[in-house]
């Protein structure tokens, strides 16, 4: 037909390596990806198809050629969780971005990729959920718009957090905390370690259970060494003795008479030994330093 159909499809598994040679629009049944699998190697031989809407995406198992008929710019394939190879053989730049690919690994996304293929952003865990938390922050304020909020969602995977928890230290971190940090942003840290990368793997501390765990920074900008005053830096203590546990996790709150981000964790509980505790901000700069803690 001359005009650009939509199938819904609903929840289930299907054979979907019929050659799609017409525009059209192929969503699931909402809510979904994880609940609707495309098997058999795809193939896209027209022009203005789109494959995947949020929450109405599906999980790809086999591989998607674009034809070298094709013009490949007027297609996409978008919200979806793809386990197999990715491959534009027509003309224009195919939008593969918005997909949860099996892996966090960006090495491992361009390698199964053949082409002129834009898949940035990616998402870090399957693409219903990951919109889900999208939602989430936006409603929240924490972001301003999807791609940010892509950008929040790596930075909680990295410190081991789900959606509820990093909204929460949204008001423990202050107005402003989730503003973008300058990429590159120095971390400077306060105390007996140092400040900046020199103190990556040192001793920053000794303490005995029960203390408080007191810290001071300040994040600069690393052309011209001007403060940055509203990054979100957040805290990760691992441990002890090489567990990849999370003993805590917080945020730095930022104090204008000092012009220092400060910190405190509580020791009370944890068992003695040698923890990691790794700082972050917004912009992905991160730094780790040792903390022992002994017995009472």
């Amino acid at each position: 037909l001359p005009y650009t159909d939509t199938i819904y499809v609903k929840h289930g598994t299907y054979d979907a390596s019929e050659p799609i040679t017409d525009g059209v629009t192929i969503i699931s049944e909402p809510g979904s990806a994880v609940h609707t699998t495309l098997n058999g190697n795809m193939r896209i031989n027209g022009n203005n198809v789109t494959i995947g809407l949020p929450l109405q995406g599906f999980r790809v198992n086999g591989n998607l050629t674009v034809g070298a008929s094709a013009n490949a710019g007027t297609s996409k394939i978008n919200w979806c969780d793809l386990y197999g190879n990715v491959t534009n053989n027509g003309t224009g730049t195919f939008d593969a971005q918005y997909n949860y690919w099996g892996t966090q690994l960006a090495s491992v996304i361009d390698s199964r990729t053949s082409g002129d293929i834009d898949y940035e952003p990616f998402l870090p865990k399957e693409a219903d959920a990951s919109y889900r938390d999208i939602q989430a922050l936006l409603a929240a304020g924490v972001a301003s718009g999807v791609d940010p909020a892509i950008d929040q969602l790596w930075l909680m995977t990295q410190l081991g957090q789900d959606v509820h928890t990093f909204i929460q230290y949204q008001g423990v971190a202050g107005a402003g905390a989730f503003a973008s940090a300058p990429t590159g942003g120095q971390i400077n840290l306060g105390g007996a370690a140092g400040g900046g990368g020199a103190v990556e793997g040192s001793v920053y501390g000794t303490y005995t259970v029960g203390d408080q765990i007191t810290g001071n920074l300040t994040v600069t900008d690393p052309v011209t060494g001007d403060p940055i005053t509203d990054a979100a830096v957040t805290l990760s203590l691992l441990g002890p003795d090489g567990s990849n546990a999370l003993a805590f996790w917080g945020a730095a709150t930022y104090n204008e008479d000092t012009g220092e981000y400060e910190f405190s964790i509580d020791t009370t509980g944890l068992a003695p030994g040698t923890y990691e505790l790794i700082i972050q901000t917004d912009d992905g700069q991160s730094m780790a330093v040792s903390i022992e803690v002994h017995g009472a």
